[in-house]
């Protein structure tokens, strides 16, 4: 089920942003359909500060220097992430894939999100509450029971997913709880927005609004 990055030119996309507040992980995750046939492809890239970054291997024992090693962290100058790097690794993306739509979190950068505009981006603000989230995990749940979906086992996100605690409202509408999950979660927050995006428009039954 391995795939390149060469198998997915031209294809349809939608992509997950979810940008880290300070010194996180942000990450941009792609689902891409390159086939109607075949299992949804998931793409990631992530994104972490280099300053300090063997500090915090050792502090947190989660292997980011490793990663950054293998590649599968982009780390940026300084001690917070640089947005113009997600910026032009998104320019690349645009120009490989056909991405239909950019899911972000409203409440964070802004500036980034006026310079993809300006460059045609189709861009969804994608709410973090639970009626929002609930349709990311619903999309995560129906493809992982389904086996519908390959994600090449991109260690990130395989670490992201063991570190998911949900929230249930009264309601039964479930969102990942940052606060209770017991380390990083954004990789599987912008491959949730991503998938419920991809699910919204594959299916095509109509618009639905991410509040």
């Amino acid at each position: 089920s391995d795939f390149s990055w060469d198998d997915l030119r031209g294809c349809r996309a939608w992509v997950g942003m979810d940008l880290a507040r300070v010194r996180d992980i942000s990450s941009l995750v792609a689902v891409v359909e390159t086939d109607p046939e075949e299992p949804l492809k998931v793409y990631c890239k992530h994104f972490i500060p280099n300053d300090d970054i063997e500090a915090r291997t050792r502090r947190d024992r989660v292997p980011y220097a490793i990663w950054r090693n293998d590649g599968h962290i982009v780390t940026t100058d300084g001690n917070t992430t640089d947005f113009d790097v997600i910026y032009e690794t998104l320019m690349q993306w645009d120009e490989h894939l056909e991405i239909q739509e950019l899911a972000y979190d409203r409440h964070f950068a802004a500036e980034l999100v006026q310079k993809l505009y300006n460059e045609g981006i189709e861009l969804v603000p994608f709410g973090q509450g639970f009626i929002s989230m609930n349709d990311a995990i619903c999309a995560i749940e129906r493809h992982l029971l389904a086996k519908s979906m390959v994600h090449n086992g991109d260690p990130v996100l395989a670490w992201a997913s063991s570190n998911v605690i949900l929230a249930e409202d009264p309601a039964g509408n479930r969102k990942p709880d940052k606060k209770r999950s017991k380390e990083k979660i954004d990789p599987m927050v912008a491959l949730g927005m991503a998938m419920a995006r991809a699910d919204e428009n594959m299916d095509d039954d109509g618009p639905q609004i991410y509040i």
